[in-house]
């Protein structure tokens, strides 16, 4: 019998034939399914109405809570400014007037110390804010703090208070406050409309009422005649239904203005629209519970006996092998569906193939790895022998130098040796690191320095050379340049260096890592005769700009009455080009 013939003969031993079945048991009442969905939906309607209603009112709490954050953030920038002109109370109060005539938002501002009498501040003169009401809990617990004055003494009007800690290297100092009119945070006549609030207060912590649109005796008459506002404080977002202190049932949505700070009460009446569908009808019976229940048990049972128990011992094969490399046993449980089965299957022939896979490729990872090592090896006997070969033309040059007789012949001579022994140096230093590919500039800077000042004749004055330079690590074919164009830089430095009392004259090397592969070297020196950029055509100039070409990089001279600065701009390369088989 072919495949196809067996899974059409097993068919009502598949997993979908059984959670059909045993699900079709269970929903068969397609009434009451129907009724639970339109609860549910009842359900959906009453969050989205409650969402809205803390939408509103937080819209609605818009213009305080800009107010509020605005003044306590302005409290916060002038506090420290204040406390430093504490010990100067007019300079002090008149930076608070300055602050105050530019933002007119603000009626009052000043600095309250913990000793409750204020000096600074824009009404000038002393206020004691010692015996005010709350005060003693504020110095104790400093924290930002909103509160209402119907007779603010610094203003004489009824305003917002609102007070910022002020902390000096985290100990309190003192509170900055700034007043804000009343009037300034009456709200806009739009937010009040038919999808707004009835009525719409904000209060701080202790409970108090901090601003109202319809006054507050109609405001009080609104709040919950079984709730005080220092109750709702702390709260996060939330609706409510109660009676006012008229008793009529009424709707509240309390949000958050600035948390710990202020929150806003929003009081709607039952009749409108938005608000009907959290007083509508709650539905509580038990038997679409009981059937709830019969339901999930019956598609519980079959997920786990057609599902769950199998697939976990599917998941303890997979992590056997994972952990082990076991490969699962072969299986043969009665009743378990057939889907399963097949997953089961493709996971043994997939274990059996990974496996084999696997050490072909440990194979395969041990040849590359044998390879590259004997690679690196020979690349860097390779470099070892050209630093010996250039070492001994070195030394050859080196006696040839001692057996010229004129200057000038062993001058060129000495050049020439410096560049071969710099070539030298780059061919060491690749056989010597763990990489053969790249160098680290500013150890190769280092070495021609101390190379150069070892070498080089000075006539006249002692000379320094003075290395600084940032990682940069540089593929072989640019460190070449590289060297040679530092070599000759410092040379025709050393060469046109000194100073006019013979003192002793220092040289800088620098090179900057300015990230994203862009780098800068900088060699200067103090002018002796010097020549300038445009004058010079001598060798050296060519050998320079020619290195420079090389580096793809751009050269720039710069003078002043003092030092003469050579500075070339560059990119370091991110690996060696691909070598072209012609």
């Amino acid at each position: 019998m072919s495949t196809a013939d067996e899974r059409a003969a097993t068919w009502h031993k598949g997993l979908v034939f059984r959670i059909a079945a045993f699900l079709s048991l269970a929903l068969a009442p397609i009434g009451i399914v129907g009724f639970i969905q339109t609860l549910e939906t009842q359900a959906q309607s009453e969050r989205a109405a409650e969402l809205t209603l803390l939408t509103l009112t937080s819209e609605a709490a818009s213009r305080e809570k800009r107010v509020i954050e605005r003044g306590l953030g302005a409290a916060e920038a002038l506090g420290s400014i204040a406390y430093g002109l504490r010990d100067d109370a007019e300079q002090c109060s008149s930076y608070l007037r300055e602050f105050a005539n530019v933002n007119p938002t603000y009626a009052f501002a000043g600095f309250i110390p913990p000793s409750g009498m204020m000096t600074c501040s824009t009404a000038g003169g002393e206020i004691d804010f010692s015996l005010f009401t709350n005060f003693e809990n504020l110095i104790g617990n400093p924290r930002p703090n909103v509160e209402v004055n119907r007779d603010a003494p610094g203003s004489g009007r009824s305003v917002i208070v609102i007070s910022q800690p002020i902390k000096k290297e985290g100990e309190f100092i003192g509170y900055l406050s700034v007043s804000v009119p009343q009037a300034v945070i009456a709200p806009e006549d739009d937010l009040l409309g038919v999808d707004g609030p009835l009525g719409l207060i904000t209060f701080n912590v202790l409970g108090d009422i901090l601003t109202t649109e319809r006054g507050f005796e109609i405001a009080e008459a609104d709040l919950p005649a079984d709730l005080r506002l220092q109750s709702l404080a702390g709260m996060e977002p939330n609706t409510f239904t109660s009676l006012d202190l008229s008793g009529e049932e009424r709707i509240y949505a309390v949000v958050p203005v600035v948390p710990d700070v202020a929150y806003a009460l929003g009081t709607w009446r039952t009749d409108r629209p938005i608000a009907a569908s959290l007083t509508g009808f709650q539905w509580s019976g038990v038997y679409p519970i009981l059937m709830w229940i019969a339901t999930i048990s019956v598609a519980v049972f079959a997920l786990h006996r057609l599902v769950i128990r199998p697939i976990r011992t599917l998941e303890r094969d997979m992590v056997g092998f994972a952990k082990r490399r076991n490969l699962p046993p072969v299986r043969q449980a009665a009743g378990e569906p057939q889907e399963i089965s097949s997953i089961q299957e493709q996971f043994r022939a997939m274990a059996a193939t990974v496996s084999r896979e696997e050490a072909e490729l440990e194979n395969l990872i041990y040849e590359k790895d044998e390879l590259i090592s004997q690679k690196s090896v020979l690349l860097k006997e390779v470099h070892h022998r050209v630093k010996n070969n250039l070492q001994l033309i070195s030394s050859i040059m080196n006696m040839e130098v001692r057996s010229a007789e004129q200057p000038e012949t062993q001058r060129i001579l000495r050049r020439l040796q410096e560049r071969v022994l710099g070539l030298a140096g780059i061919h060491r230093k690749l056989y010597l690191t763990d990489s053969v590919d790249k160098i680290d500039a500013a150890t190769l800077l280092s070495d021609l320095a101390a190379q150069t000042e070892a070498m080089v004749q000075i006539p006249r004055a002692p000379i320094s050379i003075v290395v600084k330079a940032d990682k940069l690590m540089l593929v072989p074919d640019q460190a070449v340049p590289f060297s040679l164009l530092v070599s000759e830089l410092l040379t025709n430095s050393v060469k046109y260096s000194g100073t006019s009392d013979g003192t002793r004259s220092e040289i800088g090397v620098f090179l900057s890592n300015d990230g994203e592969g862009a780098a800068t070297l900088r060699v200067e020196n103090p002018i002796s005769g010097m020549p300038s950029e445009g004058t010079s055509t001598g060798l050296g100039t060519r050998l320079i700009r020619a290195f420079v070409t090389q580096m793809d990089g751009e050269l720039t001279v710069e003078t002043d009455p003092a030092r003469y600065q050579t500075v070339v701009s560059f990119r370091a390369q991110e690996s060696m080009p691909d070598t072209l088989d012609y």
